[in-house]
């Protein structure tokens, strides 16, 4: 058993923590228990239409009113004008602190670009005990102004009930170190839910000897929505315990709207203690419209981990990987699967599917599942026996499911994961793809994953990404001789 011992660092990426952990984890070879409290009043049920919660506006203070006694009070801006962390008005700590449930933390006005936590303070993280409070940042974006941990303490925890919402803002380098109780959420937590709208969250760790880590990026006890947002290069590193959700764990429902989840991870050091879901653990149902999440690795499941099932739509799920298996998509209830693109999705086992596999009823339409594969071969799709499969108009190469009966099995040549348009990475097609003209525009959509229009042609394409005379093709497809089609 390892010695190793998890201590501060001054640097995230290289540092001696990631050094000695990534040098006690070994290659997990049975699963970690799949059950994990499910948040009350979770809902199993495939929405019909995409919800999200709301975002706070670009422009002016937070206008949402809350009934206290009975009477509607107006929301207070609070601004925040000093760079410093400290207690002094105009400090973020402070006004943070004297706000009400409601009112706007308002960051616009500052004259630095990061503020970075003070160790010094007890505790080092914001602690948030407001129902709901919003932080705002500048209009112009999330990369303009950073709420930085310095690797020294976790950045925001969330202790109300209600919604934190953060627009316009990156929350970084956030580390949640704790070797007795298991940590929750590297960078921000919450005992209820959480809101991003233009934001970034980058660069954090939750890590522990003794206990298992849940959220590299973000953990929630509710609900997690992303809007136009990125969670990306988080971590959540267990040695003698697995963790979940590299870049978040939520405990009631994810969704994702035109946003990124990248290059995350979960690990651990044990084979009775394999981590999941180096991307988004999702207890509830998973809604992910115009999104990517790619890059992501663990042992088992390197991209989504969907509990109750869920629905992907105009998405990409691709180059996400694991030691064990089920690297793209593990679902575990109902799931529905519309002009998606799954793909280049890998596993370290000759055993389990890489593409997307599912233990509740599947529907599929319109979408690629092509050039997945594990240790053997082509993986594409699979699921446990029983379950119902419906759909059609898609293109899967390989499946261990009875196909269904206008599969094209021709192989999509799909170009590399990059930005095609639209400020999300996606697989354009090849002008020659067979997947051109041969999908349907079943979900009504106006625009493809990248803004493009949906409908090109004499009919939609398959997959998320819709060929445009404008595209030009960037690479020859390889036509299986690295082990997958394109």
């Amino acid at each position: 058993m390892s010695t190793c011992q998890i201590v501060r660092r001054e640097r995230f990426r290289p540092s001696s923590l990631t050094a000695c952990l990534t040098a006690a984890l070994g290659i997990a070879i049975a699963n970690a228990s799949a059950g994990e409290p499910a948040r009350s009043g979770a809902s199993n049920k495939i929405p019909s239409a995409f919800t999200w919660l709301p975002q706070i506006q670009n422009t002016g203070a937070n206008s949402h009113g809350e009934k206290r006694g009975g009477q509607a009070r107006l929301a207070t801006p609070h601004s925040v004008t000093s760079c410093a962390d400290g207690f002094t008005p105009g400090t973020l700590r402070y006004e943070v602190a004297n706000a009400t449930s409601g009112d706007t933390i308002d960051l616009s006005a500052l004259p630095c670009s990061v503020i970075t936590l003070d160790p010094a303070q007890v505790p080092t993280p914001i602690q948030i005990l407001q129902d709901t409070l919003y932080l705002k940042g500048l209009a112009a974006g999330a990369n303009y102004l950073t709420i930085s941990g310095g690797n020294q303490s976790a950045v925001l925890q969330h202790l109300g009930g209600g919604t934190l919402y953060v627009t316009d803002l990156t929350i970084a380098d956030g580390q949640n170190i704790d070797n007795v109780v298991g940590p929750d959420g590297g960078c921000i937590s919450s005992l209820g839910s959480v809101s991003l709208a233009r934001s970034k969250v980058t660069h954090c760790v939750a890590g522990s000897n003794a206990q298992h880590p849940r959220g590299g990026g973000i953990f929630t006890s509710g609900n997690l929505s992303l809007s136009a947002s990125t969670i990306a290069d988080c971590r959540a590193i267990g040695i003698n315990h697995y963790a979940r959700g590299g870049g978040a764990f939520v405990i009631g429902s994810f969704s994702a709207l035109y946003s990124t989840i990248d290059e995350n991870a979960s690990s651990s050091k044990y084979s009775d203690h394999t981590s999941q879901a180096g991307g988004i653990a999702a207890f509830g149902v998973a809604t992910v419209q115009g999104s990517t999440i790619s890059g992501n690795s663990s042992d088992i499941n390197g991209g989504i981990l969907a509990f109750a099932g869920g629905v992907i739509i105009n998405s990409t799920i691709s180059d996400n990987k694991a030691s064990r298996g089920y690297s793209g998509l593990l679902s575990y209830g109902p799931l529905e699967v519309t002009n998606a693109t799954i793909a280049f999705n890998t596993a370290g086992s000759d055993f389990s599917v890489s593409g997307l596999y599912s233990l509740g009823n599947l529907t599929l339409k319109s979408s690629i599942i092509a050039d997945n594969s594990n240790a053997i071969g082509p993986s594409d799709l699979g699921g446990n026996s029983g379950i119902v499969l419906t759909g059609a108009y898609n293109l899967i190469t390989s499946s261990t499911l009875p196909p269904l009966v206008d599969t094209i099995t021709a192989c999509p040549q799909l170009q590399p994961l990059a930005d095609t348009g639209g400020h999300i990475k996606t697989h354009a097609l090849s002008h020659t793809s067979p997947a051109i003209d041969m999908g349907k525009n079943v979900a009504g959509l106006v625009v493809d994953q990248r803004s493009f229009s949906r409908v090109w042609g004499a009919d939609a394409d398959i997959g998320s990404v819709e060929w445009h005379p404008t595209d030009v093709d960037e690479r020859i497809m390889a036509d299986g001789f690295d082990g997958v089609c394109d």
